[in-house]
C-alpha cells in the first residue's frame, strides 16, 4: 500500500483519476495548500493537512498539483525526506531548479517524474507503428492574438511540442538552430527552430503567438508513408507510398480520429506502477526533463538571436 499525498489544490488530480483497480493501492494520505480558500471541503478521499512538513512525514510519494513558485522549495523538502515525487514540469523555471531536484533523488534513491498537460493524445505512439525509420517531422502551433491579452504561451507551447517530438525519435540530440522574431510585442512572439538527431531523423517546430487564427498540426516523413496530423480537429491523414509504374496507385489514403486523452492518468499510472515494483531499480530521474532542458537551450538562443521588427 503507497501512502500518498498531494501538494496543492486536490480536485484537479482526483477528477483525472478513473476508478481502476491501482487506486486501491493507495492509501490518500491528505493534501496541503498554501492557499486554503475556495478549496472544496468535501473533496472525497481526501482529509486536509495543515502543516505541509506532517504531510511529508505521512506520506510515502506525493504529487505537487499546481505549477506555483511556492511549491518548489516544497519539492526540496520532499526529496530531503526521501519521498517519491510526482509533479508538473511546468512548476521548474531554471536549468537549475531542474538539476538541483535530479540530485537530491539521485541521493536519496526515490523516483522524481515529472507530468504534462496531456496537450497530445496519450496513446500515440502505441497506436503508430513508427519503428524509429522518421526521417522528417514539422510542426506548426499558432496562438491567436486576442485584443488586451498579453499572455504568451510559448514556454509552454515549445515544451509540450518538443516532448512530442522527443517520444517520437527516440534519439539524440547533435545540431540545433533557433531564431526568433519580435513582431507585436516587446518580447518574442516567434520561434522557428531546427533539431538534428543522430539518427538522421530532422525536426522543424514553429510556434506562434501572433497568429490570427490557432493551428496546431504536424507532418511526420517516414520511409513508406506520410502522416500529417491536426491536432486541434483531432484527426490524421496517413499516406502510404507504394512504388508503383503508375502513379495513382503510389499513394493510398487512410484516415485516423483520436482523442486528446488525459496523458496525467498514463502518467500517474506508469509512477504509481514503478513504486510498487519494489525491486526495479528507479529509471534516471533527468530523462523526464529532457524535453525541459531543451527547450530552456532553444529559449536562451532564441533571447540572444531575436530579429527585432522596425
Amino acid at each position: 500500500m503507497i501512502r500518498l499525498g498531494i501538494i496543492g489544490q486536490p480536485l484537479p488530480i482526483i477528477s483525472y483519476l478513473p476508478s481502476l483497480d491501482y487506486l486501491n493501492e493507495i492509501k490518500w494520505t491528505g493534501f496541503f495548500s498554501e492557499n486554503m480558500n475556495g478549496i472544496d471541503g468535501t473533496c472525497p478521499m481526501m482529509s486536509t493537512i495543515a502543516n505541509a512538513e506532517f504531510l511529508v512525514s505521512v506520506s510515502d510519494a506525493l504529487i505537487i498539483s499546481e505549477s506555483k513558485s511556492e511549491y518548489f522549495n516544497l519539492a526540496i523538502m520532499a526529496l530531503k525526506h526521501a519521498r517519491h515525487l510526482f509533479l508538473p514540469v511546468t512548476l521548474l523555471k531554471t536549468v537549475a531548479e531542474a538539476n538541483k531536484l535530479i540530485k537530491l533523488a539521485s541521493e536519496a534513491n526515490v523516483m522524481l517524474k515529472p507530468y504534462k498537460s496531456g496537450i497530445f493524445p496519450a496513446n500515440f505512439y502505441s497506436r503508430f507503428a513508427f519503428n524509429g525509420n522518421i526521417w522528417l517531422i514539422e510542426m506548426h502551433h499558432f496562438s491567436k492574438v486576442t485584443e488586451g491579452s498579453v499572455d504568451k504561451n510559448l514556454f509552454t507551447n515549445l515544451l509540450h511540442n518538443l516532448d512530442f517530438i522527443l517520444g517520437l525519435t527516440h534519439s539524440n540530440v547533435v545540431g540545433l538552430k533557433a531564431t526568433g522574431l519580435n513582431m507585436i510585442s516587446d518580447g518574442v512572439d516567434i520561434i522557428n527552430a531546427r533539431i538534428e538527431f543522430d539518427n538522421g531523423c530532422a525536426a522543424t517546430l514553429t510556434c506562434n503567438c501572433a497568429a490570427i487564427k490557432d493551428e496546431h498540426t504536424g507532418t511526420i516523413v517516414l520511409k513508406d508513408k506520410i502522416m500529417q496530423i491536426d491536432f486541434i480537429r483531432e484527426d490524421a491523414v496517413v499516406w502510404n507510398v507504394s512504388r508503383s509504374d503508375r502513379i495513382h496507385e503510389t499513394f493510398t489514403a487512410d484516415t485516423i480520429n483520436f482523442h486528446r486523452n488525459n496523458e496525467f492518468t498514463e502518467d500517474f499510472v506508469s509512477f504509481i506502477t514503478l513504486l510498487n515494483e519494489r525491486n526495479r531499480l528507479f529509471i534516471n530521474a533527468e530523462d523526464g526533463f529532457r524535453a525541459f532542458f531543451l527547450t530552456t537551450k532553444i529559449m536562451d538562443k532564441v533571447n540572444r538571436t531575436t530579429v527585432r521588427s522596425a
